[in-house]
């Protein structure tokens, strides 16, 4: 997310949030079988995720499919959090914390 403030600013960064649709979704879903099967218990990662402005094709590497999943869960929430900060923002700093 960081990187898309940098280059396009919290206003370019909350209009892909807004531009996310479900064609948007299928595309990404359609870029991420192009790269094969991820491995066991993994999942290929869209970092951002495509509904908090990452784009379909932004696939970065493998990762914990578990995580992934919690993240995607989130990702709603966190888009509309992004949406209710202001223009100015320069950096958005998160954490995930797993507890057993």
């Amino acid at each position: 997310m960081n990187k898309i403030i940098q280059e396009e600013g919290m206003i370019g960064l909350k209009a892909r949030i807004r531009a996310y649709t479900e064609d948007v979704e299928k595309e990404g879903r359609n870029f991420v079988k192009t790269l094969g099967p991820a491995g066991d218990y993994k999942a290929w990662l869209h970092e951002p995720d495509m509904r908090t402005g990452g784009k379909p094709t932004d696939v970065t590497k493998v990762g914990d499919k578990r995580i992934n999943s919690i993240l995607e869960g989130q990702a709603d929430r966190i888009a509309r959090d992004i949406l209710k900060m202001p223009d100015e923002t320069t950096k958005i700093t998160y954490q995930l914390k797993l507890k057993k």
